[in-house]
């Protein structure tokens, strides 16, 4: 019941979007859901959900839904609540949600928006829940085989804004514009000397989440192709329409340690590496004639009239 969109931020979309069918799901039963832990880790999605029945609070499940608005040129996005609260005195009422929230044009780049989701816009972990289970982890280090693939899942989540769904990605944004990308650290420090907050994204090694609207973020961008020229671009492209127009902020590169996190600042592992080359899922199974050529159903009742 949901509509992918194709974006850097697409693992972190595919959590977002069980967690909306398990609420939808839920609805159905007067239930609703708390997310304590929902992570996107290597090729599979795996969230941790608390279940509560509860008429009262089941009626905000739309407003914990979201449709995703992304633009096609530079992958600004923009989220569209499906439901909103609307409380006067002490009378609370449920409504549909008020939009739209972008225009036709991408204020921008100038190309249109497509449409996805609808997917969770609500938090997706519960910060304490993960604190507590990451001191259980480090405390008990020597029972968990996997233990700094854990840890580093949990320090990543424990680091994450909840309240900033999706994420941008810096290198994609600079290819977007043509220009090599200020690194993670200055990119991060000017987005926090702008008044915004920003931390990591666990399914994204380069995804940046904050609370910064996309305008900002190009005038960062902006504000860093003029000191560093962009390659030649052909005509139209979103790039070139970002970079006609002159940055409203002016960007702020003094680094700021907290724009690193603390794990970063320890040196903690947030992204481990694989442990062998060609890791991950393999060819499904089946019968193979010769080295690497399979054998199709129809050829192995052959071999057995």
């Amino acid at each position: 019941g949901s509509y992918p969109l194709r974006a850097k931020y697409c693992h972190e979309m595919a959590v977002r979007t069980l967690l909306g069918a398990i609420a939808n799901a839920a609805i159905k039963h007067k239930r609703h859901i708390v997310p304590v832990l929902s992570l996107s880790i290597d090729f599979y999605i795996r969230v941790f959900v608390r279940v509560y029945t509860s008429p009262l609070q089941m009626k905000n499940t739309p407003t914990k839904l979201s449709y995703v608005f992304q633009c096609v040129g530079c992958d600004s996005h923009e989220l569209q609540p499906v439901g909103r609260m609307v409380t006067k005195g002490n009378v609370t009422k449920y409504q549909p949600g008020a939009g739209p929230v972008v225009p036709q044009r991408c204020n921008d780049c100038g190309w249109h928006y497509n449409m996805g989701g609808p997917i969770w816009s609500d938090p997706i972990h519960d910060k304490q829940w993960v604190k507590n289970v990451l001191a259980e982890v480090e405390k008990n280090k020597e029972a968990y085989p996997g233990y700094n693939k854990i840890h580093a899942l949990l320090t990543l989540a424990n680091e994450e804004l909840l309240d900033v769904p999706l994420h941008y990605d810096v290198h994609s944004m600079g290819g977007t514009l043509k220009v090599t990308p200020p690194n993670a650290w200055l990119f991060k420090s000017a987005i926090i000397n702008a008044g915004y907050r920003v931390s990591s994204a666990h399914s994204n090694p380069l995804g940046v989440k904050t609370d910064a609207p996309a305008e900002a973020l190009w005038d960062i961008l902006r504000c860093w192709a003029k000191d560093h020229p962009p390659k030649t671009q052909p005509q139209p492209t979103p790039g070139e329409a970002i970079l006609a127009k002159e940055p409203k902020l002016i960007a702020n590169w003094t680094r700021v340690p907290n724009a690193q996190s603390k794990s970063q600042r320890e040196g903690t592992p947030r992204f481990p590496v694989n442990p062998e080359e060609n890791w991950g899922p393999k060819r499904r199974a089946g019968t193979a004639k010769g080295k690497n050529e399979r054998v199709s159903k129809k050829a192995r009742d052959e071999e057995y009239e």
